[in-house]
């Protein structure tokens, strides 16, 4: 799974305003794009949230994944994206 978002400053918002809810998330791709369902510890507030895969760059995917993913890591690498960059994602075996 390769995955390449020209703008990571969006998913950097999101992934900082859904983080204030939920910590971990498991995020599903599949040839439609990634999705996210999230319930907060509470049981008060749920999260939907989808990019389309047409949103990437690259979106090269052999199979659908579901990723489990600690949001407040993933944010402390958005961070570090700047304006003008590119974010890739990949995935390979279990990594």
């Amino acid at each position: 799974m390769q995955l390449k978002l020209e703008s990571p400053k969006i998913l950097s918002d999101i992934v900082s305003i859904i983080s204030e809810l939920v910590t971990e998330v498991r995020r599903k791709v599949n040839n439609e794009g990634i999705s996210l369902t999230a319930i907060d510890p509470a049981n008060v507030a749920m999260v939907y949230f989808k990019i389309p895969a047409d949103m990437f760059s690259q979106f090269n995917l052999e199979k659908n994944e579901v990723l489990g993913i600690n949001l407040e890591s993933l944010r402390s690498v958005l961070k570090r994206c700047g304006l003008g960059s590119s974010l890739m994602l990949s995935k390979e075996d279990n990594f």
